[in-house]
């Protein structure tokens, strides 16, 4: 996922991919969320890192998230 928005150039500090089981979330900066959702190469990039065909959303990172969730 880093070489990918390394490749496009989103010049962003926090980066996670989250197993939700059935789906995948990728988080990252809040400002970077449209033009990263908007990149080629998402889906792959996650199909490689193991996630395969599972359908993926790009939203922002925000620490305790999870926590918040539970």
């Amino acid at each position: 996922m880093r070489a990918v928005l390394a490749d496009a150039g989103p010049d962003g500090t926090d980066l996670r991919v989250r197993d939700l089981g059935d789906t995948a979330r990728l988080e990252v900066d809040p400002p970077l969320v449209g033009r990263i959702a908007q990149l080629p190469g998402v889906a792959e990039a996650l199909a490689t890192a193991g996630f395969g065909a599972l359908p993926h959303s790009v939203e922002p990172f925000r620490s305790g998230r999870l926590n918040a969730e539970s």
